[in-house]
């Protein structure tokens, strides 16, 4: 299982001044100028982790009905990229206050140069079918009556926005921006920075307390008590941890994340960007739909659009492998290299580095044409690990230059 290290639950900061005073229980004349919508993908989760969300959103349901909410409840078959555009716009056609709730995995891509959020739907798989992009939404909500939006899901809030809140393509960039339009006064968002807390997983602070307990409790006093957004996640806090500041919790300060159900290699298509991957290197590293295998992107290791140097990329993860399956363990990855150098310089290798052994070179490919530009044709390995998977820590990609004079370029696709 993967373990993601110093995440946390991000609120819109920019608001921190409102968001003391702001509460969703609003003196609302009508009851029926009041919506909440709840979506949730299946798609990737364990059956536990599914109960738990559907256990929440019949829980915080029940709470905006006692406030007159209309509710919509469209867990699981129903959460479907055009359903969830449908909705996003019906809502704000029939209702002035719109909530939203999603539970489900997300992540975000670089796209034409500029980074972008999605989440997925209910049918997941890997294709732009199933995506439910930031620009996809921000048309949906014009008419701005969304006010308070909780993406219980990975990297969904990393960013507030782009200057001015859409990029040189006419796209809305980020969730935020693109459900609220800006966030002004009145309005709350919730998500996370980089990977979210699974449903299931129990705090480090009371460990017998699951994260669904937490969902649940600050609904219960921001939508049933009427208290405001933050104090209600200091009663939170403290009813269930002891800790009177939200702000001194883990999902504030950082914690490890750990999704059970997934094994091996996460996100190896790269069609969630770089999440579950560390990069890093004086190069290039970065997820591109310029160039890909099969699916829709890759990633870019090397010196493409930057002066070359000495120096190392490189994109790793931590992977586990189940008990069950130490008899047949492969890793399978198809890489493209470009290259101006001979093998001895410019080069492609995989390592994996068993816990608590150094890491071990299993795969490398060079250029042979040195002084003479040379793209290859993807090629595709698969590497017998099973000597290595009951010590396995994690799986590492590079691509390496050794010579200041000439640039490398690779791409990778797990």
């Amino acid at each position: 299982m993967p373990k993601l290290g110093f995440l946390k639950l991000v609120l819109a900061l920019w608001l921190l001044v409102w968001l003391a005073t702001f509460s969703i229980v609003m003196p609302v004349a009508n009851a029926e100028s009041r919506g909440v919508v709840f979506y949730g993908s299946r798609w990737g989760m364990v059956q536990e982790e599914m109960d738990s969300a559907r256990e929440v959103i019949n829980y915080i349901k029940s709470l905006f009905e006692y406030r007159g909410y209309n509710c919509n409840d469209l867990y699981g078959s129903q959460t479907l990229k055009q359903n969830v555009l449908d909705y996003a716009s019906l809502m704000e056609e029939l209702f002035d206050y719109v909530a939203v709730f999603y539970h489900g995995h997300a992540g975000r891509m670089n796209l034409d140069g500029v980074l972008h959020w999605d989440f997925f739907d209910d049918e997941g798989s890997q294709t732009s079918n199933n995506l439910i992009w930031d620009y996809d939404i921000w048309p949906k909500t014009r008419r701005n009556k969304h006010f308070f939006v909780m993406l219980w899901a990975c990297r969904q809030g990393d960013t507030e926005g782009y200057p001015g809140g859409i990029d040189y393509k006419g796209r809305a960039v980020g969730m935020p921006f693109s459900w609220l339009h800006p966030i002004s006064r009145g309005d709350c968002f919730i998500g996370f920075e980089k990977a979210s807390m699974p449903l299931t997983q129990k705090s480090v602070h009371n460990t017998t307390v699951p994260y669904r307990n937490f969902v649940k409790m600050f609904y219960n006093y921001t939508i049933y008590v009427g208290f405001p957004v933050i104090d209600a996640l200091n009663e939170a806090s403290w009813n269930l941890f002891r800790i009177r500041n939200f702000y001194n919790t883990e999902l504030w300060i950082g914690f490890n994340a750990i999704w059970k159900g997934l094994q091996g290699v996460l996100n190896g298509g790269f069609e969630r960007g770089d999440l579950y991957w560390n990069v890093g290197g004086l190069g290039d590293h970065t997820v591109t739909n310029a160039d890909r295998h099969s699916g829709s992107y890759s990633m870019l290791l090397g010196f493409r659009d930057k002066p070359p140097a000495v120096g190392l990329d490189y994109a790793y993860q931590r992977i586990s492998i189940p008990t069950n399956n130490f008899s047949d363990v492969k890793l399978s990855f198809w890489f493209r290299l470009t290259t101006y150098d001979s093998i001895n310089y410019d080069q492609f290798v995989v390592y994996v580095a068993p816990e608590n052994y150094d890491p071990v070179r299993v795969f490398r490919y060079g250029g042979v044409a040195r002084g003479v530009y040379r793209q290859y044709q993807w090629l595709g390995f698969t590497i017998d690990i099973n000597q290595y998977v009951k010590r396995i820590k994690h799986s590492m990609c590079t691509s390496q230059s050794t010579t200041p004079s000439t640039p490398t370029t690779g791409h990778g696709a797990t």
